[in-house]
């Protein structure tokens, strides 16, 4: 500890050369992790050059903060020798099981980290004979280490314990073994391996569908993509089978994220697979707002079918509120013949939440004309404003501004024969003093 304490952090936007020796007497006598990271990245700003020599000096030495110095130069694109950390993972799969449950977060950390350098063919034996060694039972996390280790390197010479884990038939390894395989880029396995895998997989109970994605992107990756893609298309239809427009509620509509992640993982393996109709026009019913990856495939997915049939799916469903955000969904991407059909019919519900703003100015951007200015001004003076949904709107008063003309407004004014809501009375001041009215 420094009698004076000094802030680095302070110190590494304010400072100079002059506190250098400052921040290197911190980052070497230090005690305080925290205190460590934030004396180097205070050096980083003032002297790139030094930091590394810093790093690689305390490395050499064995200091006690090394292998963080390790992660620091990795950060920089800069790899060093990892025999330590290597080493201390061996010995921790000699621990006895309760010990190992205490250090699950320590050792997933360490992986992260070993992961991100090559292994040599001795550390890979090393790791094979203490997984051949392990007295755990099968569900402990500890074997998930290696294969994670092993899946993550894609190096075939971990080969071996994919034919342990056929010898053993236990359904944790196998998971493991099949997940790693479809890792690999190349793979050359005898006739019986493979034979044994094909007969597992037809063994399998109903469901198991995180196993059958791992079986569905090995078969992909190893020449055989129609068994990869039945097992896709089964797997979706399964997981879809509910899901239809007549019976979709408000609740399994917004929590549908939850039941079809895994519909994404299928299909994020094979983008190329052609779904029939009928199940490609399931993904309109699934809500992907909150993830954007989701959101892309649903997108691809339904620009494979017509729109007219998309819009006749979407006409089947009931529930009111569903229909309000397929409605929201089409027009943020296109799929109606007839724009300012669905606005007459849902302009009003989208000014009711503030969450579908940005669909009516995408529409507004695209579509506006005058039958659509007289549209959205008589919803904006009949809708019953909230003082959230006033605020929140407020963000497209320029924009609106700027795309409604005087004659516009003047034919609106011209028939217009009650007051604008106070809450927004603002906003439609501005908009006429904008066209000088």
């Amino acid at each position: 500890m420094f009698e004076k304490r000094v802030f680095p952090s302070i110190i590494g936007i304010f400072g100079d050369s002059q506190d250098i020796d400052i921040l290197l007497r911190i980052a070497e006598e230090t005690e305080i992790n925290k205190e460590f990271f934030t004396a180097c990245y205070a050096l980083n700003s003032i002297d790139t050059e030094l930091v590394v020599k810093l790093l690689n000096g305390l490395i050499d030495k064995d200091h006690h903060f090394s292998h963080e110095a390790k992660k620091l130069l990795l950060s920089r694109g800069i790899k060093s020798d990892i025999n330590d950390e290597f080493n201390y993972l061996i010995e921790q799969f000699n621990k006895p099981e309760a010990e190992l449950v205490e250090d699950i977060h320590g050792l997933s950390e360490l992986v992260d980290f070993i992961v991100k350098f090559e292994l040599s063919e001795s550390q890979v034996e090393d790791l094979i004979k203490s997984y051949e060694g392990l007295k755990f039972r099968y569900d402990f996390y500890i074997y998930g280490v290696i294969w994670n280790i092993a899946a993550k390197s894609k190096l075939i010479s971990f080969l071996p314990l994919v034919e342990l884990a056929f010898t053993r038939k236990q359904p944790e390894e196998i998971n493991y073994a099949i997940r790693y395989l479809s890792c690999l880029d190349e793979l050359k396995i005898s006739n019986e391996l493979s034979e044994a895998i094909n007969d597992y997989f037809c063994g399998l109970r109903e469901g198991s569908y995180g196993l059958k994605l791992h079986y569905a992107k090995y078969y992909l990756k190893h020449g055989q993509k129609q068994t990869s893609y039945k097992i896709i298309l089964e797997a979706v239809e399964k997981l879809l089978v509910e899901i239809a427009p007549e019976s979709i509620t408000h609740d399994q509509y917004t929590l549908s994220f939850g039941s079809t992640d895994r519909v994404f993982n299928y299909i994020e393996t094979a983008k190329n697979i052609t779904l029939h109709n009928s199940l490609a026009l399931k993904f309109l019913l699934i809500d992907t707002n909150h993830c954007e990856e989701h959101d892309i495939i649903k997108r691809m997915i339904l620009s494979r079918i017509d729109v007219t049939s998309i819009e006749n799916y979407a006409n089947k469903v009931k529930d009111a509120s569903v229909k309000v955000y397929v409605a929201d969904y089409l027009l943020k991407n296109h799929f109606n013949h007839n724009v300012m059909e669905v606005m007459k019919q849902y302009l009003p519900k989208f000014l009711s939440h503030h969450m579908f703003y940005s669909t009516i100015k995408i529409v507004s951007e695209e579509a506006w004309n005058d039958e659509f200015a007289s549209l959205f001004l008589s919803c904006f003076q009949n809708h019953k404003w909230t003082q959230v949904d006033s605020q929140m709107f407020e963000d497209y008063i320029d924009f609106y501004a700027q795309i409604l003309t005087k004659i516009q407004l003047v034919k609106f004014e011209q028939k217009r024969e009650k007051p604008i809501d106070p809450l927004v009375d603002r906003v439609y001041k501005i908009w006429l003093e904008h066209n000088g009215l």
